[in-house]
């Protein structure tokens, strides 16, 4: 019996191990078998960068041809209230901000693009961001996508650096490359270089639906009504003075309001450097209004860009370039900005080529600077008693009045009164009698006689010369007959 109890006491420890090790060799293949036990499955953000380009131009314009592109990995429609994209420029300061308020993504791919691109010019509002007077920076650049808070995805080029990093975009139409993001299997990369053009799609963002109004009880108060959109439709900036002579107190940006109606400014901004200034007033039709109080650049390093904002957007932008001078303003006339030295706040605007001198002084037009006024030459006079001497220039004592007449043959001059020698005028006491007109005194015959005579001469000449033996042998001949005779 003892031995029976003992058996199964061993077979019963035996099996238990059976067991223990069964289990232990289910739990090792469990480890080895399963293939997600150790990678969980990443789960994709709902919405991410798929393609950007950080411009380019092309010989038919002088704009950038920005784009960003978004690719929804969700399969309903996204919500795009609470997301937006933030730019940081080449030297990774906040640029600019790119908001999606009350619209839906319903297409797979959204494509944005730079207002002033002329592939964007057609697009509707919402497809179109302004972060900068010139687009996204081509050297450097960093764009973050956030929802909220949160920052969704990433993405950067050039000498900025982060996760998902890029070299710099070419400016050159013939070497334009767009960063895509690589959807395949085979990547060796994140993002890849190519040629792409994106198709815009108008239909892949739309309105929020907004929710039916639950019907209220008759207690219920009424909901006040939505406060108007403030409108600064139809002003313009007519008018700006950065380069002041004494202080920065004296810059101002002016408005103008071409409209029929007054316009109120309550709400309306002025936008410098991607910094609000509130303005308020009114302005009425055809007045001017010069804002005080905006810190512009006396004379920036680069062209910047001065806008009039509104609830509904951009109302009115100019361009202010580099090239400032001092005491000069950027007036608007017409359709023309030109610079003038007559800065006119609040008021129509006057155009002065050049700067106003001082007393004493004229402008030089070839160099715009004062320069000072030429003396007028005057005439010499002389005291009394003496007269001015036309010959010389100089005073000399005049002569004391005589009565002495002068001998014969001379004559008072009335300039000195002194006695000059009278001087007979030959050609008035034999004077010359006209010759009329005769044959002779037609030049050519003079010179038909002058050559007769000169041909005789030279005819004369050559026959003594040939006969001179002759006359000199006649000559001898006849003087020895005169001594023979004599």
């Amino acid at each position: 019996m003892l031995e029976d109890s003992g058996r199964r006491k061993y077979y019963a420890r035996m099996k238990n191990k059976q067991i223990i090790f069964s289990t232990i060799s289910l739990l090792l293949s469990g480890l080895f078998l399963a293939p997600n036990f150790c990678a969980a499955e990443t789960e994709l953000p709902p919405i991410v960068f798929s393609a950007i380009n950080a411009g380019y131009k092309d010989d038919t314009s002088s704009q950038n041809y920005d784009f960003i592109e978004l690719k929804k990995n969700a399969e309903d429609s996204l919500d795009l209230s609470n997301y937006r994209i933030v730019y940081f420029n080449s030297s990774d300061k906040e640029a600019g901000t790119i908001s999606f308020e009350n619209q839906v993504l319903s297409g797979e791919r959204l494509v944005l693009g730079y207002s002033k691109s002329p592939q964007f010019s057609e697009a509707p509002d919402g497809y179109r961001y302004v972060l900068s007077s010139s687009g996204l920076a081509s050297t450097a650049g960093r764009l973050v996508l956030m929802a909220d808070e949160e920052v969704i995805d990433e993405l950067c080029w050039g000498k900025t650096i982060c996760e998902n990093s890029l070299p710099k975009f070419a400016t050159k139409f013939e070497d334009n490359f767009t960063a895509v993001l690589c959807e395949g299997d085979e990547c060796e990369e994140e993002y890849q270089f190519t040629k792409y053009y994106p198709d815009i799609n108008p239909d892949a963002l739309i309105p929020m639906e907004e929710p039916e109004p639950e019907l209220e009880s008759e207690s219920e108060p009424e909901p006040e009504p939505e406060p108007e959109k403030v409108s600064c439709a139809g002003l313009t900036i007519t008018e700006i003075f950065g380069y002041y002579n004494g202080a920065p107190s004296e810059q101002f940006i002016e408005l103008s309001n071409a409209t029929p109606d007054p316009v109120k400014l309550d709400g309306c901004r002025l936008n410098y450097r991607n910094q609000d200034y509130s303005i308020s007033g009114t302005i009425n039709n055809g007045e001017y209004l010069a804002v005080w109080g905006v810190p512009l650049a006396k004379n920036p390093s680069k062209d910047q860009t001065v806008q009039l904002l509104d609830d509904n957007g951009v109302v009115d932008s100019v361009n202010y370039p580099h090239g400032q001078k001092k005491g000069t303003a950027m007036a608007r006339f017409g359709d023309d900005w030109r610079v003038t030295f007559a800065p006119t706040p609040s008021a129509e605007n006057i155009f002065q080529e050049f700067r106003s001198c001082p007393e004493g002084k004229m402008i030089n037009q070839e160099t715009g600077n004062c320069v000072n006024k030429p003396v007028a030459a005057t005439a010499k006079t002389c005291q009394a008693g003496y007269y001015l001497n036309p010959a010389t220039g100089r005073c000399k004592k005049n002569e004391v009045a005589t009565t002495k007449e002068c001998a014969e043959g001379y004559e008072r001059n009335p300039e000195t009164g002194r006695c000059r020698k009278v001087y007979k005028n030959i050609a008035q006491e034999y004077p010359v009698e006209q010759i009329e007109q005769g044959s002779y005194d037609n030049p050519r015959i003079f010179i038909a006689v002058g050559a007769i005579v000169l041909l005789g001469a030279v005819a004369a000449v050559y026959v003594v010369w040939q006969f001179r033996e002759e006359i000199r042998k006649f000559f001898r001949l006849h003087f020895r007959r005169k001594r023979r005779l004599s």
